[in-house]
């Protein structure tokens, strides 16, 4: 399961980081022009934080559950 969860993981850090590399180059190279929305990039800035704390609570709170899961556990296989 652990595996399971590494790839999915890492495909979706792989996928996340060519969009922005992506994005930054379009931004850069001059092919997106934000002049009329500068309200969007702050929202992508906020996104990718959330997206990045969220996925590291769910990857440590899967591979290295609390003693509260571990005890629930427990008791349900006695």
């Amino acid at each position: 399961m652990r595996q399971q969860w590494s790839c999915a993981v890492i495909a979706w850090i792989s996928c996340f980081l060519i969009f922005h590399i992506a994005l930054t180059l379009a931004i850069g190279l001059g092919g997106l022009n934000f002049l009329e929305y500068q309200w969007l990039i702050p929202l992508i800035t906020v996104e990718n934080f959330l997206q990045i704390v969220g996925m590291g609570y769910v990857v440590v709170r899967f591979l290295y559950p609390g003693k509260a899961l571990a005890l629930a556990r427990t008791r349900r296989t006695s």
